[in-house]
């Protein structure tokens, strides 16, 4: 049996340089460096037709939403003007309102 047997493509490296060649080390590229944000407007730019499609659909949708949905709203509140009595014993809370508060 011969231990020189051919690679299967499926099984190489994903990066050059695993098996000691003369390429570059992991992560270098000898490409132009380039900004990040130029790289971000690349990006936008491939994408542009999707970017706005996305766009429209969520406007649409939100728009929809706002004219379709029922504007029932319910209420309630309570004002304490005064405590009742209670005859919980020695322990009870303070007053709710004090006579000072009133005018804040």
């Amino acid at each position: 049996m011969s231990s020189n047997l051919a690679p299967i493509p499926s099984n190489l490296p994903a990066t050059p340089g695993m098996f000691g060649n003369a390429t570059p080390a992991m992560g270098a590229s000898s490409g132009p460096k380039v900004s990040p944000i130029l790289r971000y407007l690349a990006a936008i730019r491939r994408f542009k037709w999707l970017i706005l499609l996305l766009t429209m659909v969520g406007l649409g949708g939100g728009f929809l939403i706002a004219r379709l949905r029922p504007d029932n709203y319910t209420v309630s509140a309570t004002i304490v003007l005064a405590e009742t009595p209670s005859a919980s014993g020695a322990i009870q809370s303070g007053p709710i309102y004090a006579s000072s508060q009133w005018k804040d």
